[in-house]
């Protein structure tokens, strides 16, 4: 696994910083989401779709949400849907290989995966909380990738932006049990680290060590710069990939 630096606009949003790359990844976390999340779901993914349009320049109707349901369902971003809706579909990942579509992970403590196949101009937003992880939805979303643009594990890099430590994630024993080699007991405690669960998951598809990049900042460590659950923070960190 490599380490993953982001750079950080002046408008706060952290941006992975190659201009070589067909794509562009980026998190619109504290400090640049300024959406106000005691407003009406209308009102706040509008907001949303308007700090996202803001560092894009990509139109709200090629901006794409989901509704989040920590499951496995994997979606196709193809047609522009309606600016006033909610969410897109109802799901925890999107997969697009057009350009200037702008699939986008809502996060404030889960793992924001991203996908990126240069060969076949092919991207994946994944979500994947612990129930996500669980049922392998980074298996299943390139699977779909590879049933629809060919894509093999060798194609892909993967990317992992910022989400709970090991440090903070404090578990029962139910979530402990699924996750036994990466959990971690201290004083009677036990701390599961989700994000090397899921390189672990990545590995076993296939995905090659150098070609998973991770930054290893923590939500709840960091938190002046990223929204937190665990630290009561009501805002999600908007994390996005679009092909250029």
């Amino acid at each position: 696994m490599m380490h993953l630096e982001m750079k950080r606009r002046p408008s706060a949003l952290w941006y992975v910083d190659d201009a070589e790359l067909p794509f562009f990844i980026g998190t619109a976390a504290k400090n640049c989401n300024t959406a106000n999340y005691l407003e009406s779901k209308e009102k706040i993914r509008r907001n949303e779709k308007h700090v996202l349009r803001f560092e894009t320049g990509i139109f709200p109707d090629k901006i794409y949400f989901l509704d989040q349901k920590h499951e496995d369902k994997v979606f196709e971003a193809r047609e522009p849907y309606a600016v006033e809706s909610l969410y897109y579909a109802e799901g925890d990942a999107l997969i697009t290989d057009i350009s200037n579509h702008c699939l986008v992970i809502r996060t404030a403590d889960c793992v924001p995966l991203f996908f990126a196949d240069k060969k076949n101009h092919a991207v994946a937003a994944i979500h994947s909380g612990w129930r996500s992880t669980a049922k392998n939805i980074a298996e299943k979303t390139f699977l779909e990738m590879n049933a629809k643009y060919g894509t093999e594990p060798v194609d892909i890099t993967a990317y992992i932006l910022p989400c709970i430590g090991a440090d903070y994630y404090e578990v029962r024993q139910d979530v402990a049990s699924i996750f036994p080699e990466h959990i971690i007991e201290k004083e009677n405690k036990l701390y599961f680290d989700i994000r090397a669960a899921v390189v672990s998951q990545l590995r076993k598809i296939g995905i090659g060590r150098n070609s998973i990049f991770a930054d290893f900042r923590d939500t709840v460590g960091f938190n002046e710069s990223f929204f937190s659950h665990r630290k009561g923070d009501l805002g999600r960190n908007l994390n996005f990939i679009y092909l250029k």
